[in-house]
């Protein structure tokens, strides 16, 4: 008998169709939502102690939770010490639907509202506390899944789903200024100028009405894109030569550091590639989606659907390798957003598509980077050497400097200053061997982190303000915020919290890049408002506990080091 076990929402189980009795007692929906979302099983005496604090015997109190949940799941559902959850064979459970590598779309536009909609769990503040934070993280990862199908399809061509896969997104979070410039740029690409038009003026009154603001410009500027590859093409017939000729200007520009120009001859590549074979196609659009996601920080929903249309033209030529830097790149991107769930789907999928060695020590640094973001430092740690190793395999420097900036990171959050140090000057010299300057200020920002924890300020003050110099140059807010917040923490050492604060203000600029950095500089400015008594602390802790509900991000709790 097919069972289904749904959690968001109103929580429920049905079996072969039909809503079976729930268990007596709110607190055996925590238990079963508690062991189906932790990542290994849990002791008994923790999950007493979390949601039965108050009772006079909470193990009792457990075992009684636990025979409910046998009489719904199966007599033999739930046992042991840890507690783990088998679920007969056949069970299938809403929240998995997230990370599923090929959601059925119907059974997306199905999903229901919060986790355990209408569930209450007073007297129990810690199990609370948990389940607001599975909640943030829950209602976001259902919006990005959305997005993400509504992208897919639009790759396909199939806009009418893809809209009502924007629209369903859209309820979930009415403001959000990708999805509406999403639904804005769909709408004209099927032909329904007058509907993207009369969709940017409702969402021009919203604004107004809710905010007093004006409308954003990204939603605006949607109306006069089409696909987001650039310039429209009007009657040119494709020419290979052509478009080889433009894709190799971008690359040799774009590496060369003249990023506006190959980025023009890229968007030029995909308009005249658009009638080219896929293969071609493909190749035209991985660079153009690479390139704006590394060189510019787009994120957009238009760069995404670059490198889904990538991804889906590499897959049906038969290209392995550049399908698997499409997937790689949307893992990025997913990563840096905070989507967790995407973005172990899209690394998956790259890992199973690589076959060149190069290319494999990109995904698993992109994979470690995802591991150390959600607090899994030792599993983090074991993939970046295995990405290292891969680099030097193949002679690749920027793989193997990246992935030693996250064994450096992971070091430094550990409190391992010389193992910090030793990564990071290594990935310093490797970025200094490429020319890779574009990547520099990340490495110094961690290397004047680790010259703070050993009292070394002028050294970190100097190393900061270059790269902080140097990012404002590129217009990276990534590495901007990392720098700023160096510059921060020197300043509170040196007693002055006025100037302190006013880095902070800087590092936690309200339009960030990567929700790790964003986090991070946020912890810091808590604990920098704290000590000088500013006003601003409760917003920035208000906004620290969002990001790290949203994007599950690890190692943001306790007081900063040196302030």
């Amino acid at each position: 008998m097919a069972t289904v076990i749904r959690l968001l929402g109103p929580p429920e189980v049905e079996r072969d169709g039909r809503p079976v009795a729930s268990p007596r007692g709110a607190k055996a929906w925590g238990v079963l939502s508690y062991l189906l979302l932790s990542e290994r099983p849990p002791a008994r005496g923790r999950v007493a102690g979390l949601l039965f604090p108050e009772a006079d015997d909470p193990l009792r109190a457990l075992r009684w939770n636990l025979t409910e949940l046998r009489h719904v799941l199966g007599k033999d559902s739930v046992a042991g010490d840890p507690l783990s959850l088998r679920l007969v064979p056949g069970t299938s459970v809403d929240v998995d639907l997230l990370a599923d590598p090929a959601p059925d779309a119907d059974a997306v536009l199905r999903l229901g509202g919060e986790l355990l909609e209408g569930v209450d769990f007073d007297g129990a503040p810690a199990f609370d506390a948990w389940l607001r934070l599975e909640r943030r993280h829950f209602h976001a990862a259902t919006e990005t899944l959305l997005g993400e199908l509504a992208l897919e399809h639009a790759g396909r061509g199939d806009l009418r789903a893809a809209i009502e896969l924007v629209h369903r997104a859209l309820l979930l979070e009415p403001f959000d200024e990708e999805h509406n410039a999403m639904l804005v740029r769909l709408l004209v690409d099927g032909g329904n100028v007058d509907d993207a038009r009369s969709w940017v003026a409702h969402c021009a009154d919203r604004y107004l009405g809710e905010f007093g603001t004006a409308l954003p410009a990204r939603i605006e500027d949607a109306l006069g894109s089409r696909g987001g590859t650039g310039p429209q093409r009007a009657g040119l017939s494709s020419d290979r030569a052509r478009i080889r000729a433009l894709l190799d200007a971008g690359r040799s520009a774009i590496s060369a550091g003249a990023t506006a120009y190959g980025l023009r001859q890229l968007r030029d590549a995909a308009a005249w590639g658009e009638d080219a074979d896929v293969a071609l196609r493909g190749e035209v659009l991985v660079e153009l989606g690479g390139a704006l996601v590394h060189n510019i920080g787009d994120r957009s929903g238009a760069t995404r659907t670059l490198l889904h249309r990538a991804h889906q033209d590499s897959v049906r030529s038969g290209h392995a390798d550049r399908a698997a830097r499409a997937a790689r790149e949307l893992a990025f991107v997913h990563v840096q957003l905070g989507n967790r769930e995407r973005a172990r789907v899209w690394l998956d999928a790259a890992e199973d598509a690589a076959r060149d060695p190069a290319e494999r020590a990109r995904i698993l640094g992109v994979r470690g980077m995802e591991l150390s973001d959600a607090g899994r430092s030792q599993a983090a740690l074991e993939v970046c050497a295995q990405s290292v190793e891969q680099a030097r395999s193949a002679g690749a420097l920027r793989p193997e400097a990246w992935s030693l900036s996250m064994i450096g990171r992971i070091a430094l959050l550990r409190g391992d200053l010389d193992a910090a140090a030793d990564a990071l000057t290594t990935a310093g010299d490797l970025v200094v061997r490429d020319r890779w300057t574009a990547f520099a200020p990340w490495i110094d920002a961690l290397r004047a982190e680790v010259a703070v924890e050993q009292g070394r300020w002028s050294w970190a003050e100097d190393r900061a303000e270059r790269a902080y110099a140097q990012a404002c140059l590129m217009e990276d807010r990534c590495w901007v915020s990392m720098n700023a917040r160096v510059l921060a923490r020197v300043r509170a050492a040196q007693g002055d919290h006025r100037a302190a604060l006013g880095w902070v203000e800087e590092s936690v600029h309200p339009d960030p890049w990567y929700l790790w950095v964003h986090a991070y500089a946020l912890r810091l400015a808590v604990d920098i408002a704290v000590a000088a008594s500013d006003a601003r602390g409760p917003r920035w802790q208000g906004e620290l506990d969002a990001v790290v509900g949203r994007a599950c991000i690890g190692g943001m709790t306790g007081p900063e080091g040196a302030t």
